[in-house]
């Protein structure tokens, strides 16, 4: 049996290869990737079709990775119209509001399994099988390959709510963070030192580990996400401008060579 991936960018790709590594069967599903009816190969050996009726395999499972929510709508009623995919569960690592994990529960929940589970990590967790995943719904055996820490939550969109939660304070963590590196260069400090200094001390955590390379766009929808969700109660940022361009401009001070 075959599990589909829809949704082969960064971090879909790397749980995808990360799969395969682990002797399981997967396709990808990416229309930007591959033209209708042909396949193209990854970097990292995993197959890439451009639709759904492109896959042409016993399909055992779906994980749903793309980006927006409607999206995620439009995948699963994909689905709904293909015989080959009559009683294939639809495994969501999308991240969404509550409300609209709710909604895709209630609206497609009583044709198929849906499984609600937004994963925190990021790519290298992906490559690696060490994701944190927080599942309502019942997951598949490719769980044990890319996870390292489970939670799990008794109804749908309580995943989605730690999910926008977590990513909100990674975005205050991210603005403090710029705002300590900009201070370190006032008082004569270099900001890469200071970096390292953080990274090793108290004042570090994942958003200083991955400095470098955390998807401060992302961080920001889910931010966003959670605000549509009713108010944020602790300090997170002032705005996406301040909080994208403060962390482009921090890291123009750690790498200056390489990022002008």
């Amino acid at each position: 049996m075959t599990l589909v991936v829809v949704g082969v960018g960064a971090m879909g790709s790397a749980l995808a290869a990360r799969l395969v590594e682990r002797g399981h069967d997967v396709v990808g599903v990416d229309p930007f990737l591959a033209a209708a009816g042909s396949a193209v190969e990854t970097a990292e050996g995993v197959r890439v079709v451009h639709s759904l009726e492109d896959v042409d395999a016993a399909v055992s499972e779906v994980l749903v990775f793309v980006r927006m929510a409607d999206q995620v709508v439009s995948v699963i009623e994909s689905m709904d119209g293909l015989r080959a995919y009559d009683d294939v569960p639809a495994t969501i690592l999308s991240t969404l509001s509550p409300a609209d994990a709710r909604s895709v529960a209630e609206r497609f929940g009583a044709g198929r399994r849906i499984v609600e589970a937004p994963v925190s990590g990021g790519v290298s967790g992906a490559r690696l099988g060490a994701l944190t995943v927080l599942m309502a719904g019942e997951p598949g055996a490719w769980l044990a390959d890319a996870a390292a820490t489970v939670f799990r939550f008794d109804g749908f969109g309580l995943p989605a709510a730690a999910k926008l939660l977590n990513n909100s304070l990674a975005a205050a963590n991210a603005h403090a963070l710029t705002a300590a590196l900009a201070q370190a260069d006032g008082l004569g400090l270099d900001a890469a030192q200071m970096l390292e200094v953080v990274r090793v001390s108290s004042g570090g955590g994942w958003i200083a580990e991955n400095f470098d390379e955390f998807p401060v766009d992302l961080l920001w929808k889910d931010f966003t996400l959670l605000q549509a969700s009713g108010p944020v109660t602790f300090p997170a940022t002032d705005g996406r401008t301040d909080l994208v361009e403060a962390v482009r401009n921090s890291r123009r001070r750690i790498a200056p060579e390489e990022r002008n």
